[in-house]
């Protein structure tokens, strides 16, 4: 770990700590609520970095002692890469999530915790195994305390299932009763604090056009709000996303004529970014995978989001006539989707800017994601709770997410009632 001395927007100096991250098997910087505000100098810093390199040793002991079973088990080695391979055709984007679910946790428990490499005993330890998932650490920071979350306990055991699932497929097992997972009330939901209201979105465009004078992240985060895409989708905006007028797709468009909504325009979006980090490759095209939940590149596989708020349809147009001066000058060569409406800007530094614009008010910290909460609630009472519609804009697989808007709409406008009542109070009925 070393120390950086930087400037901020302010022109004070600070100090910025790097770590490597041995999950990653890559560099890291500190985010500033993991560094002490009290640095001032060298000798601080240094003492700092030592402290930090204790708590790494132990993280990566903790890590080795969980991947012990490849020392142990050989043909579990030689499993996995069997699930891996049955995985990337079933979830393309997420099979690396069940791969660390799986090494990290599940094999972690069955193979060292339980020393037991039969398959066709796990089932035997399912209630163990959903018990010590309750107290597990995440190895994902340095805190002791920090448990994992309901929707990650699901996750483990989801790929727990899958494993074994496929293990009987590919006749290396018998056939086992499934894991159950915990049951949804226990997931983390979100609420109404993680809704951005609109003069906090006011506020936080004013402050991002100050911290970003080229209006990149203040322009992203007006069409974060007003599109419900994720941080990821919308990065990968191009000239062949966009459109003007009334979407084709006859269902969305009879969803919408019914509640009386009427877009100005609307993104077709098939693909997003295959690597948000590096999203060209050094020819200059982008290089790109299907989006969430989908298996493949193609127009049956698209999202269409209509776009009904005017600000959003204007800051859109507005990009992309600036992509388009660049297409006309052939900078990335004549394939449409190498132009991304907001070319320059990447998920860290988008990311870091909300952060600091959030650190100049009162409100409370919110996160890119929020803005895709915010665009769900409000979409789900514009459109009167209509969750079929809801879930193709928001390409939701699961209607109880959904729902969860649909009823967070109905909390905030409970409230929203509660509020005007208390102070005009309630008249008696005669």
């Amino acid at each position: 770990m070393y120390w950086q001395k930087r400037t901020n927007s302010l022109n004070e100096v600070y100090y910025s700590f790097i770590q490597w991250d041995p999950i990653a098997k890559k560099n890291n910087r500190l985010k500033h609520s993991e560094t002490p505000a009290n640095i001032t100098t060298d000798a601080q810093a240094d003492e700092f970095c030592k402290l930090r390199e204790v708590e790494s040793n132990a993280v990566k002991a903790r890590i080795e002692q969980k991947l012990s079973w490849e020392k142990k088990f050989y043909n579990i080695g030689e499993l996995l890469k069997i699930c891996e391979k049955e995985a990337r055709k079933k979830a393309p984007n997420s099979y690396t999530s069940l791969n660390y679910y799986l090494r990290q946790y599940g094999f972690d428990y069955f193979l060292n915790k339980k020393q037991c490499s039969n398959l066709n005993s796990w089932y035997l330890y399912f209630e163990d195994f959903r018990d010590w998932l309750i107290t597990a650490k995440t190895i994902k920071t340095t805190k002791n305390d920090n448990t994992l979350s309901y929707s990650s306990k699901n996750n483990i055991i989801g790929a727990v299932n899958f494993f074994l699932d496929i293990m009987y497929r590919k006749g290396k097992c018998q056939q086992s009763p499934k894991c159950q997972k915990f049951p949804r009330h226990l997931l983390n939901y979100r609420d109404a604090t993680h809704v951005i209201d609109e003069k906090e979105a006011s506020v936080i465009t004013t402050i991002l056009k100050e911290l970003d004078p080229t209006e990149l992240s203040s322009d992203f985060f007006i069409v974060l709000l007003n599109t419900g895409l994720r941080l990821g989708e919308g990065l990968s905006l191009s000239l062949n996303d966009f459109y003007p007028g009334i979407p084709d797709n006859k269902i969305m468009k009879g969803a919408l004529d019914r509640h009386s909504l009427k877009p100005f325009g609307y993104i077709s979006l098939e693909s997003q970014l295959g690597d948000s980090a590096k999203p060209r490759t050094a020819d200059g095209n982008i290089i790109r995978k299907p989006l969430k939940g989908r298996k493949r590149i193609d127009a049956k596989s698209s999202r269409i989001i209509p776009i009904i708020n005017k600000d959003a349809f204007n800051t859109l147009a507005k990009r992309f006539n600036y992509q388009c001066d660049s297409f006309d000058k052939q900078i990335h060569g004549y394939v449409r989707s190498n132009y991304l409406l907001f070319n320059g800007l990447g998920k860290n530094r988008f990311s870091r800017l909300l952060r600091e614009a959030y650190q100049k008010t009162k409100f409370l910290q919110k996160s890119p994601h929020c803005a895709r909460h915010t665009f769900a609630t409000n979409f789900a009472g514009l459109s009167n709770a209509d969750t079929m519609l809801c879930r193709l804009v928001l390409g939701h697989k699961d209607e109880d997410t959904t729902l969860g808007y649909v009823h967070l709409f109905e909390q905030i406008n409970r409230q929203s009632r509660l509020k005007t009542l208390i102070k005009s109070k309630i008249d008696m009925v005669k």
